[in-house]
């Protein structure tokens, strides 16, 4: 089993806000992303995790084929965004396949 199923085209643009409404804290992958000032803002998921928490190494196995196969979608990410259960915020953790980051954006 891979752990994740793809999403059907037409894939939208999604902020890390509408993904985590989306998904919850599954993890998904995602093209096209944006950056700014170093702090993914969101992308068009391609992929979502079938298990919140479950390993994401098929997920990153399969991130890196797309970047691969596609690299006309870059920048391409694995990401999953948690509630944060002190101060109720979000907590954002994203690879773009050099090692996972975990920040507190504010999102809008």
């Amino acid at each position: 089993m891979k752990g994740y199923q793809t999403v059907p085209p037409p894939q939208k643009f999604m902020t890390v806000k509408e993904i985590f409404l989306t998904y919850g804290p599954r993890g998904v992958v995602a093209y096209s992303c944006k950056v700014s000032n170093s702090v993914l803002v969101g992308g068009c998921v391609i992929a979502v995790q079938t298990t919140p928490g479950a390993d994401t190494t098929m997920m990153k196995m399969y991130m890196s084929q797309l970047k691969q196969r596609y690299p006309d979608k870059a920048p391409i990410y694995y990401l999953r965004v948690a509630e944060e259960r002190t101060r109720g915020g979000l907590i954002l953790t994203y690879d773009s396949g050099v090692g996972e980051k975990t920040i507190a954006p504010k999102l809008q």
